[in-house]
């Protein structure tokens, strides 16, 4: 059976050798030619296949609710303040409640003696005021974490207002990195509202209801939006996938693949909240017909350019809703991992596999002892177009697409790529040539240069120019 053709084409040219490809570089001019719809099956999602198009109640599949996520709870709120008589002092708390009334004083998360342990890092020096250092006081169960503000105004009895509303979590959570974005909005907020009404140190009472609705849907939501002041409108939310750290690097030969779940009821609401751009290119990104589609071609089919496509699907693997892989392409090879072992004794990953690899149209059933075989199968030495060739895995039911697609989501198989390096460097003219250094893979350079990988690695080959890594 021969495997559908590479989703890149050039237009009208046909290439013989490498120094075709350079000569007259500015007049020579590559498009990419979306081959017949016919040629791709119906697109599906992870053990889920769905109709083409994409319709709203199956791409909502896509997605993992965003409002039931596992929210790590916060044990306790706190408001502290410089007090004119008494000095460093909490002022509020808020924390778990029964029957929706007052935190008991025996039961306040933090009592006034072991406060002043530490009150001089929750209330620090002139120094720490304002600035963009967060405050984390590791203390026997807790961890507290604060932004303090210093407001001068004459009318203060000191003038000067120095507070900070604190987060508290258990000291064993891993979670305390996710709310510092919050606490240090939640501050930033406050800042505003102050100097607007001045609502923290004239209306107490609010300031306490704020708290506990602060607390309560973000420990239960992991998000609020609560209307405080005619002004004023707090949006507070827990980003699941803060880790600290910045998301990958997106490349434009990457595919994005949509791992995540939103019911249906909700799509409407949820789709609504995100950008105009992610709107757009959401539905592009829709299971094996994606694998065809690297994000230089969504960029492409959604006419924007590529450099905002690639800030967004960053934004989308930073909320864990987007999962890159790479090009599916009949040149590469894909061999076999570790990870394929814990594999063959987890049955519910069995079956989703079974659910997901199946061939469409097919009366034939994937078999489990034949799709664990065709993985082993995979070796180095040989391209997905051999493999294809020589094990048919269609005579089992098995789409080989959906097959390397969910070996590589779950790390059952790694990609090694060929890469292109140029003998003589110092005499390369071409742009081509210049390119092959031994960093780009063929498929980048046959993605550039829009030529199926297979054509440009047969190219470079006779060329006998260029010397050839595999990794």
């Amino acid at each position: 059976m021969t495997p559908p053709k590479h989703r890149f084409r050039p237009k009208s040219i046909t290439l013989s050798s490498v120094d075709e490809i350079e000569k007259e570089e500015k007049e020579i001019v590559f498009q990419l030619q979306p081959i017949d719809e016919n040629e791709i099956p119906p697109p599906c999602v992870i053990g889920r296949p769905i109709r083409s198009p994409v319709e709203k109640s199956e791409i909502s599949r896509i997605f993992a609710d965003f409002l039931t996520f596992n929210v790590p709870k916060l044990t306790a709120i706190i408001y502290a303040e410089f007090d004119k008589d008494y000095g460093p002092t909490v002022r509020y708390q808020a924390r778990r409640r029964e029957g929706g009334g007052a935190v008991p004083e025996n039961k306040q998360a933090i009592s006034k003696e072991t406060f002043n342990s530490f009150s001089a890092l929750i209330l620090p020096k002139e120094d720490l005021l304002n600035s963009s250092r967060m405050i984390k006081v590791i203390f026997k169960e807790c961890k507290i974490i604060g932004h303090p503000i210093g407001l001068d105004c004459p009318t203060y009895p000191r003038g000067r207002h120095i507070f900070n509303m604190c987060f508290i979590v258990p000291k064993d959570s891993s979670a305390d990195c996710m709310y510092e974005p919050l606490v240090q909005k939640l501050n930033e907020y406050l800042v505003d509202m102050e100097q607007e009404c001045f609502f923290l140190t004239k209306r107490p009472e609010d300031v306490k209801g704020l708290m506990n609705q602060i607390f309560d849907k973000v420990n239960e939501k992991g998000e609020c939006v609560i209307k405080v002041t005619d002004l004023t409108t707090m949006h507070l939310r827990l980003c699941p996938a803060y880790r600290g750290v910045e998301p990958p690097v997106v490349s434009l030969y990457m595919v994005p693949m949509l791992i995540r779940k939103i019911r249906t009821e909700e799509y409407d609401r949820i789709i609504e909240k995100m950008d105009v751009l992610s709107q757009k290119i959401i539905p592009e990104i829709d299971g094996v017909r994606s694998l065809f589609r690297c994000v230089r071609e969504i960029a492409m089919k959604v006419s924007i350019d590529a450099d905002l496509v690639l800030r967004c699907v960053r934004n989308l693997i930073f909320y864990e809703c987007v999962q890159l892989v790479p090009l599916l392409l009949y040149a590469n090879t894909y061999v076999a991992t570790e990870k394929l072992h814990p594999f063959y004794h987890d049955q519910t990953l069995i079956q989703e596999c079974l659910d997901f690899v199946g061939l469409q149209g097919s009366e034939v059933n994937p078999k489990y002892s034949d799709v664990f075989r065709l993985y082993l199968s995979l070796r180095c030495g040989m391209t997905l177009r051999k493999w294809v060739e020589a094990y048919d895995p269609r005579s089992y039911g098995v789409d080989e697409r959906r097959f390397i697609q969910f070996g590589m989501f779950h790390r059952f198989l790694r990609k090694l790529s060929v890469y292109p390096l140029a003998k003589n460097r110092i005499s390369c003219t071409g742009k081509l040539s210049r390119a092959c250094d031994g960093t780009q893979s063929i498929e980048d350079l046959a993605v550039a240069h829009s030529i199926q990988p297979e054509i440009l690695l047969e190219l470079l080959t006779e060329s006998n120019r260029f010397e050839f890594i595999c990794k």
